[in-house]
């Protein structure tokens, strides 16, 4: 049943992106305003994910950065255009955000 996998991921995502707010307070944004992005709770969400992933960017933390977490962080930014042209869905969205946070939270971003 695709509604309750969806549901467990929503789920998921914000209790991983509560406690990632409190250790590192972009990356738990960027976890709300993914989620609001891919529910489409909010016209300017998506916006926000591009504006919160260009402030982590501009991070110091961000020149240490592992490879993975600039690629997840670039990931993201592609599949929002994808989305934006209803060539993804919110589960892809909402996936890459969970991956942007397991990759970066490492980094104190």
């Amino acid at each position: 049943m695709p509604g309750k996998r969806h549901l467990v991921g929503y789920l998921v995502l914000a209790l991983s992106g509560l406690s990632a707010q409190a250790a590192e307070p972009l990356l738990g944004k960027l976890q709300l305003a993914v989620q609001a992005c891919g529910s489409l709770s909010s016209r300017n969400a998506c916006q926000d994910v591009r504006t919160l992933v260009s402030q982590i960017q501009g991070q110091a933390n961000y020149a240490n950065a592992s490879h993975l977490c600039k690629e997840e962080l670039t990931e993201l930014q592609d599949l929002l255009t994808l989305f934006k042209e209803r060539d993804a869905v919110p589960n892809e969205l909402m996936s890459s955000g969970w991956d942007v946070q397991q990759a970066c939270s490492p980094f104190q971003l």
